[in-house]
């Protein structure tokens, strides 16, 4: 039996049953776009067919068959707890998570996040309320809350294989919004993002953040006397803009010497500070290793 034939075959009645079961509402249609992401394995079966056609070694051929069904396995197993709307259709592109507020006074906020946007800004009457956009990967919250203080994990929900193969995106759009009274300090761990992060008029305590291929963009206010910031990550640029009349601290990743000039800044013997550290009511701490990655500064 010719071994071309057998995987031709056992993919088309595969092809024949996830279609079934899609018709069916048993398996969401978004297998066809894990599945489609997959494609170099069609290149790795029909390779690995000619080099052992026409040789004593034809009966490996049959390696690609279960290549084939291990594949399709794979990808069925993965999306069978997919979210449809039990006609099979793809799921919805918005999803929401709030916590809601109840006197609290400080937020410890956690984020894991990859690629897509993420974006941070005041809200209203929530401690934070998360809209996740354009992606079937939704947002899972988590939280601790106890006295005045909250605990609370972002993550993404469902689903995400590695980016080693791929002929789409699963760009995520995430906007986050916390009230303006909480004190935050904030951790984001993420990884080929565009963050925005516009808190001029939010408390920040402490924001720490460790990226990899990602452009941030940093607004912060003066709602709190002392912000530090810590930067860390490779091939990231960052830009970020502090208020007139604070005061300055940079280590690590130096801005170029014309924005250092145009701030006044100066240099302290290890780091740049500008002659408002010592005396303003409001100072910022920026500390940043960003590797190949470059730094602006500026002031509005």
């Amino acid at each position: 039996m010719n071994p071309s034939r057998v995987r031709w075959g056992i993919t088309l009645i595969l092809i024949g049953l996830v279609f079934l079961a899609n018709n069916l509402g048993g398996l969401s249609w978004w297998v066809w776009y894990d599945l489609m992401r997959l494609w170099p394995i069609l290149l790795i079966v029909i390779g690995l067919e000619i080099i052992v056609k026409r040789s004593k070694l034809q009966v490996l051929g049959y390696l690609s068959s279960i290549l084939v069904i291990a594949t399709f396995a794979y990808v069925i197993y993965d999306n069978r707890d997919g979210n449809d709307d039990g006609y099979g259709a793809f799921p919805s592109s918005r999803s929401e998570s709030v916590l809601k507020y109840t006197n609290e006074s400080t937020a410890d906020i956690k984020v894991k996040f990859d690629n897509g946007r993420l974006y941070f800004n005041t809200g209203e009457n929530d401690i934070l309320r998360v809209v996740a956009e354009n992606s079937r990967r939704g947002v899972h919250m988590s939280s601790d809350c106890s006295g005045t203080g909250c605990k609370v994990d972002l993550t993404p929900s469902g689903k995400r294989w590695g980016q080693w193969v791929t002929i789409g995106s699963y760009e995520s759009h995430w906007k986050c919004f916390v009230r303006p009274e909480i004190t935050g300090s904030y951790d984001l761990d993420i990884d080929n993002t565009d963050l925005r992060f516009f808190a001029q008029e939010l408390k920040i305590d402490k924001l720490m953040i460790n990226a990899d291929h990602s452009d941030l963009v940093v607004r912060l206010g003066k709602q709190q006397a002392r912000t530090a910031v810590e930067v860390t990550g490779g091939n990231s640029d960052l830009d970020i803009y502090f208020p007139d009349s604070t005061g300055l601290r940079i280590e690590g990743t130096y801005p170029s010497q014309t924005e250092s000039d145009a701030l006044k800044l100066t240099d302290r013997g290890g780091y740049l500070a500008n002659d408002l550290y010592d005396r303003a009511a409001v100072t910022f701490t920026l500390k940043s290793d960003l590797s190949r990655g470059k730094l602006r500064v500026s002031s509005y």
